[in-house]
């Protein structure tokens, strides 16, 4: 009963925890950055919260940092979210911290850099993509992977992101998540719809431009649902760019002033599509003078569009163009075609530096399957401990310590084996071993090495600390009684001990410990009997037997 009241607590805990990061999430964007950081950083020293859940609160504090201008504590914030993830062996955790570094470099003019980060983090969803269904951390890393592929300009991956984002149900997303796809996606074809009108004819997308305000408007529906505020989603803004392309271009463009002219940085990347959009208005209701005005007043948008090469910057930077040199848009202009040129040779690049990301992922996909596969070769089939081949230069390592560091060298062998595999047959003995290993494996410490070298025998290095107060023969002594109680009686083993304070030739470790083992035999076998390898000209020392 203690323990469904455990759970259930739990999962309330982590409900309110989510709650939490929803709240943090819509703060951090829309002008309460400071506190958030604040908040958060108070919340992570008073409480301990699951390693997804964590890197939630991370995610937000970047998001936090970045809107108020500490690019740097942002990236290291990331940096924690990766950290995080490989200490708790969760790759979901570190893609989501890789897709987060990478798109805030993109972001701050490092696009390279970012491409690698995406590739690292691309890398291990082709390593886990079978496996993600059944994750709990990857769909907020998908999202963010969608997200960050939006960012480079990457619609193919995009595209095949998004398609795995939508393989989860409704209610494996947070709604955040949900919310976040609908919006990438109501912009990504908001500048697909954009683009055809820098081309002759000259004219807007309007059906893809249709698509891209469905998605807006069901990215707020979901803001709404959940109680936060989406500036890039308000309906009012979707309204004024449609019919500042396709429909009234005047009333286009007297409901984005009021967005535009409160400073609209909660805006991001839709800030610069807004300002097209107007400037595109404002040259079809023919409000020349206005126009100029407007562009007078928005050389600084300039300025932050040609940092940013962006889809929405490119699209600000033509309307723009057209509004100083309307014959841009003449079928026969020869500069309009130099700039369409200009964008093709961009998009080229993009393409150019996708594709050495393509060989980029490719190579750490051969080389992560080359290290599973030398994994494999250096581990033992039936236990997944170590085997001889995997030990082997550990224990050379290990041979090599200086004078002072104490290493003990433990061979365990499994008393009447033999007799087990013939009354019970090998699968029986087969399970035994399973069962040694494992007693091997929870009896170890972080540091020690267990290996199986032989039918019956396996190895365990066991680093001692000068300060240890644990004996190498004790260790022995628990390894003997944690395997009898494992096995409830069925199997014992001998124990040999071998312990060096000083450089050593392994052979003679090895053989040292051997002797050991077959002493425990000698004397009835379920003993351990240790000795103190001696230094050089000095006669072994007995420590047990």
């Amino acid at each position: 009963m203690q323990d469904s009241d455990d759970e259930a607590h739990g999962r309330e805990s982590e409900a309110l925890w989510i709650a939490t990061y929803t709240d943090w999430l819509q703060r951090a964007q829309t002008g309460d950055h400071s506190r958030v950081v604040v908040e958060i950083e108070q919340r992570q020293g008073q409480v301990s919260v699951p390693p997804h859940t964590q890197a939630l609160w991370n995610y937000a504090k970047s998001i936090a940092l970045f809107v108020g201008r500490r690019t740097r504590e942002a990236l290291v914030t990331v940096e924690e979210i990766i950290a995080a993830g490989r200490m708790a062996d969760d790759d979901a955790l570190v893609a989501l911290g890789l897709a987060a570094q990478a798109r805030l470099l993109n972001r701050t003019g490092s696009p390279l850099e970012a491409l690698y980060s995406y590739g690292q983090a691309e890398s291990l969803l082709r390593r886990n993509v079978n496996d993600i269904e059944d994750s709990l951390t990857w769909p907020g890393a998908l999202v963010e992977l969608f997200a960050c592929a939006l960012d480079l300009d990457s619609r193919e991956r995009a595209d095949n992101l998004l398609k795995l984002c939508r393989r989860f149900p409704e209610e494996r997303l947070l709604a955040v998540e949900r919310l976040a796809i609908a919006h990438n996606t109501a912009e990504v074809r908001l500048w697909d719809a954009l683009r055809t009108a820098r081309v002759p004819p000259f004219s807007v997308n309007a059906a893809v431009l249709e698509e891209a305000v469905a998605a807006a408007g069901e990215a707020n529906r979901l803001a709404e649902k959940i109680g936060i505020v989406v500036a890039q989603a308000d309906p009012l803004l979707w309204q004024g760019i449609w019919h500042a392309w396709c429909g009234d271009p005047r009333l286009g463009v007297s409901l984005l002033d009021p967005i535009l002219e409160d400073g609209a940085q909660h805006l991001d990347t839709m800030r610069l599509t807004g300002a097209a959009s107007r400037l595109h208005g404002l040259r079809r209701a023919g409000q020349q003078d206005r126009l100029r005005e407007v562009a007078e007043r928005e050389s600084h948008i300039a300025a932050e569009a040609a940092r940013s090469r962006s889809p929405a910057g490119v699209a600000y930077l033509w309307e723009r163009a057209v509004t100083e040199h309307p014959e841009l848009g003449g079928s026969g202009s020869q500069l309009g075609h130099l700039l369409r040129l200009w964008e093709q040779r961009d998009r080229e690049r993009v393409q150019f530096a996708h594709d050495l990301l393509e060989l980029r992922i490719t190579h750490d996909d051969l080389e992560s399957k080359r290290q599973e596969l030398d994994d494999l070769a250096r581990r033992d089939p039936l236990t997944g401990v170590l085997n001889r081949r995997g030990l082997d230069p550990l224990l050379r390592a290990s041979a090599r310590l200086p004078i002072g560091e104490t290493a003990a060298l433990l061979l365990i062998d499994v008393d009447r084996l033999k007799e087990v595999n013939d009354s019970r047959g090998h699968l029986a003995g087969d399970e035994y071993l399973q069962t040694v290993a494992r007693a091997l494996t929870g009896e170890s410490r972080q540091d020690d090495v267990v290996a199986r070298i032989g039918g019956d025998e396996f190895v365990v290095l066991a680093y001692l600390s000068p300060n240890a107060t644990e004996q190498p023969q004790a260790i022995g002594e628990r390894i003997r009684t944690r395997i009898a109680h494992n096995t409830g009686g069925a199997l014992s083993v001998s124990v040999g001990v071998a312990t060096r304070t000083q450089p050593v030739n392994p052979r003679e470790w090895t053989a040292a410990a051997d002797r050991s083992m077959y002493e425990s035999k000698r004397i009835g076998g379920n003993k351990v009997h240790a000795v103190m390898l001696p230094a050089a000209g000095e006669p072994e020392a007995q420590i047990s037997g």
